[in-house]
């Protein structure tokens, strides 16, 4: 990232905070925006962390998600490619293949255990593999395992790397990925639904704001959002996001305000 473009996100940064604190309920609810949703513990993926983190991406969809979907040039927190054993065992020359594509197991891809199958015809401790310990390279390892319990004798679940420590999880759905200007800009166009709301106001006050400290986080949030090309009306009519007045409804019953909606 270029010194100029962090100043800018570090002065757009320092004007949201000071604008006055949104109701906690709220600005909860806007901050859940940038967080990926959960994953258990026996799941590769991280729980509840921000959407720039990490990327965790399959290898048959490397072509496909290379690259950030917003067009940047790089995810933020870098990627990590899973690559399942059989692609890797089973591929001619595979580390030329990968090295053509710009992916180097221990470096920003893994092998990734998922069967009972793949552990035990390519066991790692058999080839004296070290499991990944970092998310950003090198990784310090070679591969990663999240295998479900079976009833076997042995059937015990088999999980290795990013399991004991907290945030756990090697990274996120690639899916869920977006950076912090993306993240930002959700929020502001959320803030400024729930102003559209015709009831907003009454509202926000009646749940511990100060009438002019309302007034004015809601005309900088909506300046914010009409200078960033974030209040397109025919675009939200279309999306039944506002109705004609401009005023936030249902998607589903149309109603507009937040005791009216049925659904």
């Amino acid at each position: 990232m270029s010194r100029s473009k962090r100043r800018r996100r570090s002065r757009g940064k320092s004007a949201a905070q000071r604008l006055p604190r949104l109701p906690a309920l709220l600005h909860r609810k806007l901050y859940k925006t940038g967080q990926t949703r959960g994953a258990d513990d026996d799941e590769i993926y991280q729980n509840r962390v921000l959407r720039q983190s990490t990327v965790l991406i399959p290898y048959n969809c490397w072509d496909l998600c290379a690259l950030p979907p917003d067009g940047s040039e790089n995810y933020e927190n870098g990627f990590i490619t899973l690559i399942s054993p059989s692609d890797y065992f089973e591929t001619e020359n595979i580390e030329e293949v990968l090295a053509a594509k710009g992916l180097s197991i221990g470096r920003n891809a893994l092998v990734f255990y998922e069967t009972r199958e793949q552990w035990n015809l390519h066991n790692p401790a058999e080839l004296n593999w070290t499991v990944a310990r970092r998310r950003r390279p090198p990784l310090a390892g070679r591969y990663v395992a999240r295998v479900p319990a079976t009833t076997a004798a042995d059937g015990r679940k088999i999980l290795r790397g990013f399991e004991t420590r907290k945030p756990k999880g090697a990274g996120i759905r690639v899916y869920e990925y977006a950076s912090t200007e993306t993240i930002a800009k959700c929020r502001d166009q959320l803030e400024a639904l729930f102003w559209f709301c015709k009831d907003a106001d009454d509202v926000i006050i009646a749940n511990g704001m100060a009438d002019d400290a309302a007034k004015a986080r809601k005309t900088a949030v909506l300046k914010n959002c009409e200078a960033s090309g974030l209040l397109n009306k025919d675009q939200l009519q279309r999306a039944r996001a506002i109705n004609r007045a401009g005023n936030t409804i249902c998607p589903l019953c149309l109603e507009e305000g937040m005791d009216a909606c049925g659904c």
